[in-house]
């Protein structure tokens, strides 16, 4: 409602400012064309709002309405892409719109969202920054820098943006819960050694040695080339790892007593029992690093038995899981329901965890052999574009006469009886 106040008021100053008055403004070309596209942008019309507006512009180049429109029609489309998850569109979009309207800083900072839900964070940084410079302190473009520095492992920066964005808006809880989290992190990082790798910045507690540290480095770019080979997918940044000593572990993830390892925007391990790089510990770091790459592609939209299938497969390349008790299982019809193994905050205990983990490794690895990376990794990009699990199943092996049922119940009778 808002964008469209903002339309018509500009319409209006242009109808009165217009030699010749209301009736001659009226008969020009150019002012039926924008009266077009600002019906059309009321109507969330974008792109046709654009085509009518690039129109007007050739017959009245240096418009200040029409420039102002084409940046407003530019920054609403972005926004457009943006909520469907078209990041790399959205981006592109919003740079257009800068030639258009110098002056607004939203297709700055929405370009930034755009950069950062595409995880290039190198340009979202710049143009995050830009915004910043632009309208000074606001919490929504602190929050958004705060989030890229955690991500790059830059607590100390995003601490100090958060606490500005909070002494503007105080009663923001989710800047609040980041910023608590933020510190108690930092003061046990700030107590961890350091190690750097090709993509990897390594954090790591008094009790792993610097050999071992090294040793963890090199099987981590060994996880970077493989799991790039199998989902053409090779992260434009450092990755975070962090190791902690046991105590610091559970405290800052709160994960249950079965977790050896968790990725939430930084793989994070516990250091207890890390002496050698053994098949154990390959696995562990090539589950954890396919989490990394198939979070980048699907984003939020990630169901569990697709997430942890996908990190066992990686795991298995250095160990192997005991596959073969699935059956058993089936048997005794303790297998989970499909529908319980999509929620990817789920929580499990006791003997269900294995299941689930087992369940959902096999089921993967059965859609792997059935119709390759290839097919999955465009089954998580269409994910990533907040298309729903049944639906994107369709659109990605739909081809090939199957659905999310019945891909289910071929996998369920392709067990070993």
């Amino acid at each position: 409602m808002q964008n469209s106040v903002a339309f018509c008021a500009v319409l209006l100053c242009w109808l009165c400012c217009s030699s010749g008055g209301i009736a001659i403004a009226a008969e020009r070309p150019s002012y039926v064309l924008n009266q077009r596209a600002v019906e059309k942008m009321q109507q969330g019309e974008y792109p046709a709002a654009l085509e009518l507006l690039k129109q007007a512009l050739e017959i009245q180049p240096r418009s200040e309405v029409l420039l102002y429109n084409l940046g407003q029609a530019h920054l609403l489309l972005g926004k457009q892409l943006i909520q469907q998850k078209d990041f790399q569109q959205a981006a592109e979009v919003l740079d257009r719109g800068k030639q258009y309207d110098g002056q607004e800083s939203r297709l700055w900072l929405n370009r930034g969202v755009a950069l950062l839900g595409n995880n290039d964070y190198l340009y979202a940084e710049a143009e995050l920054n830009e915004a910043w410079a632009m309208n000074g302190d606001e919490p929504q473009v602190l929050w958004l820098l705060g989030r890229l520095y955690d991500r790059t492992d830059r607590v100390r920066e995003a601490i100090e943006v958060w606490e500005r964005a909070l002494q503007l808006d105080s009663q923001n809880q989710l800047i609040a819960g980041h910023l608590e989290k933020a510190r108690q992190e930092l003061a046990v990082e700030s107590q961890m050694e350091k190690g750097y790798g090709g993509h990897f910045v390594l954090s790591y507690d008094g009790q792993v040695s610097t050999e071992l540290s090294n040793d963890i480095l090199e099987v981590l770019e060994d996880a970077y080339n493989w799991v790039g080979y199998q989902l053409d997918h090779y992260p434009q940044r450092q990755v975070p790892v962090l190791i902690y000593a046991d105590k610091d572990f559970d405290g800052l993830t709160g994960s249950p007593d079965w977790v050896s390892g968790l990725y939430d925007g930084k793989i994070r391990l516990p250091a207890g029992g890390l002496t050698s790089v053994d098949t154990r510990v390959k696995g562990l770091l090539f589950h954890e690093y396919m989490h990394v790459v198939a979070h980048e592609l699907a984003g939020t939209h990630l169901p569990f038995w697709l997430s942890e299938g996908l990190a066992e497969v990686a795991a298995a390349q250095h160990r192997t899981p005991s596959i073969e008790i699935l059956a058993e299982f089936s048997v005794r019809g303790e297998l989970f329901a499909w529908a319980e193994l999509e929620d990817l905050n789920r929580k499990f205990s006791g003997s269900r965890v294995k299941i689930a983990y087992l369940q959902s490794y096999s089921f993967v690895r059965y859609l792997l052999d059935e119709f390759g990376w290839f097919q999955l990794r465009d089954l998580l990009t269409t994910l990533g574009t907040g298309v729903a699990l049944g639906p994107a199943i369709d659109q990605t092996v739909g081809v090939y006469a199957v659905d999310y049922e019945s891909l289910a119940q071929n996998w369920k009778d392709q067990l070993p009886q």
